[in-house]
């Protein structure tokens, strides 16, 4: 199922990343 590439690790990383930047200028801005 996972564990054949890392490309879904990064995939999973930039996804999760992009979302906390999100939360958090939205949170530092209001």
């Amino acid at each position: 199922m996972i564990a054949r590439s890392p490309c879904w690790i990064m995939e999973r990383m930039i996804n999760s990343l992009g979302f906390f930047l999100v939360a958090f200028f939205l949170n530092s801005w209001t």
